[in-house]
């Protein structure tokens, strides 16, 4: 039996319906997760502008996929438009995100080596002589970062369009969960993906439990996130994870946990 999360207390914040196998992984480790999701994710009705980018889907150099929920919602709106990717150069931004595009049978996907925005900026596609003149669009939710909007028309894009395809909401989850556990003293770490999600957490949390939250170890998956994180306060340990697939994830909370229990 593998006991490399033996009694690690782990705070799952992914929405509901997907953190099962991370949660589960935890579990098979010996660790205990608390299932607590920060952030609730719909699809929407894309708009005329997203309808119209769409239907020119073939007109685009690259296409760029955000995160699994891009890939989920992007590629259901593409088929109620009849269209696919086939033929298209494809970039996600991470390996969970390529690994979502491979399993719906994506082929030609490009990933980077660093799982972020500025990862993305570093492959030879998207140097500036690569960009000169090239069409771009961007899978993505609702209201998400211009980082890389940025970064491609800096380096000549002629076009970077958005085709955002979902939405983030707060989830109803009870603050009441998390501070019974920091009470019991059965709370380690906490798992944000997003900055996003860590804005709710703080917000559902409240100003009561602040103090707490920001001296509680976190583990996200973006040195973006981890810088953000560091900004709102934390004053204990932000570990980053190479990417979001679960495998990532779990082993850097094993690295964590050996340190850390040779410590006490």
């Amino acid at each position: 039996m593998d006991t490399s999360l033996q009694d690690l207390w782990v705070v799952v914040t992914r929405p509901a319906d997907q953190a099962s196998g991370l949660s589960t992984a935890i579990e098979n480790s010996g660790g205990h997760a608390i299932a607590w999701p920060a952030l609730h994710i719909q699809p929407i009705e894309p708009s005329a502008k997203t309808q119209q980018f769409l239907t020119k889907i073939n007109t685009y150099d690259l296409i760029i996929f955000i995160s699994i929920n891009a890939v989920s919602y992007g590629l259901a709106a593409l088929s109620e438009n009849h269209k696919t990717l086939r033929g298209l150069n494809v970039y996600a931004v991470g390996k969970s995100t390529a690994s979502a595009l491979t399993q719906a049978r994506v082929t030609n996907v490009h990933v980077p080596e660093i799982a972020s925005s500025e990862g993305l900026l570093t492959m030879p596609d998207f140097t500036e002589a690569s960009l000169q003149n090239k069409k771009v669009l961007i899978f993505r939710g609702q209201g998400g970062s211009d980082t890389l909007a940025k970064g491609l028309n800096l380096r000549g894009a002629k076009t970077v369009d958005y085709a955002e395809v979902y939405q983030r909401q707060a989830a109803n989850s009870d603050p009441a969960i998390i501070e019974a556990h920091w009470h019991q003293k059965k709370l380690d770490i906490i798992i944000v993906t997003s900055i996003a999600g860590l804005d709710n957490l703080f917000a559902i949390l409240g100003e009561n439990n602040q103090q707490q939250l920001l001296s509680t170890p976190l583990l996200t998956v973006s040195d973006r996130v981890a810088k953000y994180a560091k900004q709102k306060g934390f004053t204990h340990q932000v570990l980053v994870a190479s990417s979001a697939i679960d495998k990532d994830l779990i082993t850097t909370l094993q690295s964590w946990h050996q340190v850390r229990e040779q410590n006490e």
